[in-house]
């Protein structure tokens, strides 16, 4: 049978969602209903998701948050779930398994949060030095011929 475990808490309207990993539309999460549907290998960092519901298709983002209040939560296993950020005053997570497990964590601050977290699941590697030196990383979406054309012009400039 198909279960799922919900979880919800208070927030506050002006409370902003950050988080989820790399390549989110917008830096605050706080409106949007963000669907995780997990890869079926777990890297260090948590898993990485094939796509978003507002982000669009394709987007890496990962099942945890941190809010500006100090308030961060992560999932720790590989089902699809849910985070429900639609509410002014709460805000939910629903995770399609028997099982919802994850990590709470209540701190003073965003960057608490933060450090609790990274001292939990590990530092983020370092980018390679190639990535410091006279240069960019540009992500680009979009059809072949788009991507062509944008990688064009700016090779060009």
């Amino acid at each position: 049978a198909n279960q799922s475990h919900f979880i919800s808490s208070n927030t506050t309207a002006n409370d902003v969602f950050m988080g989820f990993g790399h390549r989110l539309s917008t830096p605050n999460a706080k409106g949007m209903e963000v669907r995780v549907s997990n890869s079926s290998k777990k890297g260090k960092h948590g898993y990485a998701s094939k796509e978003m519901q507002e982000g669009g298709a394709g987007n890496l983002v990962v099942p945890h948050f941190v809010t500006t209040n100090g308030a961060s939560f992560f999932l720790t296993t590989s089902e699809p779930s849910v985070f429900d950020l639609r509410h002014d005053d709460w805000f939910s997570v629903r995770v399609q398994s028997s099982v919802l497990k994850g990590t709470w964590i209540a701190a003073n601050s965003a960057l608490e949060a933060m450090s609790i977290h990274a001292s939990l699941q590990g530092r983020v590697k370092k980018m390679p030095m190639w990535t410091q030196r006279n240069g960019a990383m540009l992500g680009l979406s979009g059809g072949t011929f788009t991507v062509r054309r944008i990688h064009k012009a700016l090779r060009e400039r």
